[in-house]
């Protein structure tokens, strides 16, 4: 049977670093082949030096829906790559010592954005300054020396510290401040930042090759297309010339005699005027290649998917042959406790066209349906221009390494009165409300008393309040906006008050009231009313500043182990129906002490196994 080659996938983002890509990695005039894997485009670069390379095209910038850290993301769960590369264009820092198209080959990144505003103007930089996988930083430095001493020209290669950020930079004085900050850097682009936040987490190699195209300002001027043209040209080529020398990530076979007398690593390079060589044709796919891992599941090995389930430990089990919708996978087979007359009847793990959904029925009556979210990098927090952000928004990255299920309503009147025996809801059945309307009146001390009642019944998960990173996280389902729904929102998706609108939103219904927990439309990732409704308590302690820096996993210890004291706020996310549409943004945040209570407040479970 032959072995799977190693995967490789490119990143681009404009029309001249993509065709620059196809020129350098197909032959002439041969077309890209196009596949696809859970709603995203790839293109089938083939083999090259026993290596398969694939390409996705991202959106501009490190953050927001299709850009960098999402694309690879997607690109890592759909098909485990060994490395990720962007490559492309970049701004240069010193037209006195370096020229265009000069090639820029990341050994660490800085995020140029994140840094201390001092009282006098200046700013402090801060964040982590990653560093490049060891293995293609040599594989780098090998193929330049080699390429180097042969004739017909190869581009200059600078090594070393790059700058990422989400501004595109046209100014010069911003550009020189930023020299002077960074005096080592070699120079500046937008996407790397969040190429490592998913590439870092994930333990996946990855590495930006891009050549300068332009100093940082007057971008406009008359060479801009010739300057981006060679420099995507020259990226793209030093990119290929790693690639396809054999050995990255697979042993050659064969003596040392054999391997000395194989075919050259790399040719002489092209005369001046045919700048990006023809790869030769590219060795087909084998056939017996496994397909790819669905975006849903966790494996793929043959036939078979490796799958998350709340109750235990991830199962192996038949991929389903088609996509008719809802699927049920499986189910605990195992019988749940009883506790005080009450029993989790069943638990069902299903797919439906949102992904992995788990639905839980206690004593036959109540079901609450539960999403899986898949680990992950996001923004934390929000940009410099949303309209009215506050200061304890300071956006930065944050890893989400551990999958966990998310409820996917808030916790409802029903299950309270089930768990608790009691209904302190104002909104109740006399009020305007009812059984399937959130819960409210609840402190967070109440909800941690709920939690292990629910843990009671549920000996292999670990219920508890979601952090408040995996909370923004699970609201946004990948967007970048104010809202999951986009730039704004109006009574027809979130329930606010509706007299003061956001931005300039016309007026809307006011309810005065919560609605029932399924009655307004879910996010992308199936989640309902994570804007509105109810405020929703989180499990950590309220900071006011949340640093700047990439942060893995914010909050979590206090998830799994909550300090049943009264000592400092605990947070609450997602605004209610009480509140200005602006308190319902993906990033407000606010806290309140652990035993205050108000109709406004309720809360969400989040699951995890005992056995990951």
């Amino acid at each position: 049977m032959t072995s799977q080659p190693p995967l490789i996938v490119l990143l681009t983002v404009n029309e001249h670093e993509t065709h620059a890509v196809f020129d350098a990695f197909l032959p002439a005039g041969q077309a890209p082949q196009l596949c696809a894997r859970g709603g995203v485009d790839y293109f089938e670069l083939g083999q090259h030096g026993g290596n398969r390379v694939l390409m996705s095209i991202s959106e501009m910038g490190a953050g927001g829906i299709g850009a960098a850290a999402q694309r690879a993301q997607d690109a890592i769960n759909h098909w485990q790559p060994q490395a990720l590369i962007a490559v492309g264009i970049a701004f240069g820092m010193d037209e006195s010592k370096q020229k265009i198209g000069d090639v820029l080959v990341s050994s660490q990144l800085q995020e140029y954005e994140l840094g201390r505003l001092n009282q006098d103007g200046s700013l402090t930089p801060r964040g982590d300054k990653p560093g490049a996988a060891h293995r293609l930083l040599n594989r780098v430095r090998s193929v330049n020396t080699i390429q180097q001493r042969l004739p017909g020209g190869w581009p200059k290669l600078r090594i070393g510290l790059l700058l990422s950020g989400q501004k595109l930079v046209d100014n010069l004085d911003y550009r020189n401040s930023l020299q002077a900050l960074f005096s080592e850097a070699i120079g500046g682009e937008m996407e790397g930042s969040g190429l490592y936040a998913s590439a870092g987490r994930s333990k996946v190699d990855w590495l930006v090759v891009k050549a300068i195209c332009d100093w940082g300002h007057d971008k406009n001027q008359g060479k801009k297309e010739e300057w981006q043209q060679q420099a995507a040209a020259n990226a793209a080529r030093v990119v290929l010339e790693m690639l396809r020398a054999p050995g990255l990530y697979q042993e050659q076979e064969g003596s040392a005699q054999q391997v000395a007398h194989a075919a050259p690593l790399v040719t002489a390079a092209p005369p001046a005027s045919a700048p990006n060589p023809p790869s030769p044709a590219p060795a087909p796919i084998p056939a017996s290649t496994p397909a790819p891992c669905p975006s849903w599941a966790l494996q793929r090995k043959g036939d078979h998917v490796l799958l998350p389930v709340p109750w235990g430990a991830p199962q192996w089990l038949p991929m389903p042959l088609d996509d008719n919708f809802p699927q049920v996978l499986c189910q605990a087979d195992t019988p749940f406790p009883k506790v005080g007359g009450l029993q989790i009847s069943s638990f069902v793990l299903k797919r439906d066209e949102v992904g992995l959904l788990a639905e839980m029925t206690l004593s036959r009556v109540l079901t609450q349906a539960f999403r899986y979210i898949r680990p992950g990098a996001f923004l934390m927090g929000s940009s410099a221009d949303e309209a009215d952000r506050q200061d304890n928004e300071t956006q930065h990255w944050v890893s989400i390494s551990q999958g966990f299920w998310l409820a996917d309503t808030a916790f409802t009147q029903a299950w309270w009165q089930a768990l608790m025996g009691n209904n302190p809801s104002h909104f109740n059945q006399a009020n305007g409300g009812g059984p399937e309307h959130p819960v409210e009146n609840v402190s967070w001390l109440d909800v941690q008393a709920c939690v292990r009642k629910l843990a009671a019944l549920l000996p292999a998960c670990l219920p508890s309040l979601p952090t408040e990173a995996e909370w923004e996280y699970a609201c946004r389902a990948g967007s970048q906006t104010a809202f999951s729904f986009g730039d704004n929102i109006h009574p027809g998706v979130v329930n606010y008050e509706g007299n003061h609108p956001y931005k300039n939103a016309a007026k809307g219904l006011y309810r005065q009231k919560t609605v029932p927990v399924k009655d307004l439309p879910a996010n992308g990732w199936g989640l309902y009313q994570m804007h509105g409704n109810v405020w929703e308590w989180c499990a950590d302690g309220y900071v006011e500043n949340l640093g700047q820096g990439l942060v893995e996993d914010p909050g979590l210890a206090q998830a799994l182990a909550p300090k049943l004291d009264e000592e400092g706020w605990r947070v609450l996310r997602g605004g209610s129906w009480r509140v200005y549409a602006l308190n319902a943004r993906a990033a407000d945040r606010t806290g309140y002490w652990p035993d205050w209570l108000n109709d406004g407040i309720g809360w969400r479970v989040a699951l995890r196994s005992r056995q990951p």
